[in-house]
């Protein structure tokens, strides 16, 4: 029987044992505030499994994912704090990006709203953290498949130029 866990914007899960009862996976089914934005569902090995078709409320969700990590400056920031060692000031990722302070704040804020950075004050000081490793994940995937794509892309190139010019 799956199991819907919901993830809060600080990591807090919740469990739904009603959500799988109506079949849907939603924070409504569960009575559980908006923060609780991330819906995993577990199978009874443990192992994470989608719901297909999949319910519109997580199609919204992996949506509102990917909306997030449309942005390029947002992936360049991820970037900056995967080789800062997890952790880094806004004033360290403004120095590394390039971008002003406002606009890596606003960037900070949207990844903090979806959960997939996290953050700390020390004194005056504010570090960001990667909360959702799974974002590398994605990119490397993202990755393979571009680069697989430009193999295919390069291989045709090759092949139509190695043909005869019409006459």
């Amino acid at each position: 029987m799956p199991r819907f866990l919901f993830r809060s914007l600080t990591d807090h899960t919740l469990a739904c044992p009603n959500a799988a009862a109506i079949g849907v996976g939603t924070d409504r089914a569960c009575g559980l505030s908006p923060i609780y934005n991330r819906v995993v569902v577990y199978d009874g090995a443990g192992q994470m499994t989608l719901p297909h078709p999949l319910p519109d409320s997580l199609v919204e969700l992996i949506a509102r994912r990917f909306r997030v990590l449309g942005e390029p400056m947002r992936i360049r920031i991820l970037e900056q704090l995967r080789l800062h060692g997890g952790e880094a000031t806004v004033q360290e990722l403004v120095e590394a990006t390039g971008a002003t302070q406002q606009n890596v704040s606003k960037h900070l804020g949207l990844l903090l709203q979806a959960g997939i950075v996290g953050r700390r004050k020390a004194g005056t000081h504010v570090y960001y953290r990667i909360v959702d490793p799974g974002v590398f994940d994605l990119c490397e995937q993202v990755c393979g498949s571009l680069e697989r794509q430009l193999e295919a892309l390069g291989q045709a190139l090759g092949a139509a130029a190695a043909q005869p010019p019409r006459a």
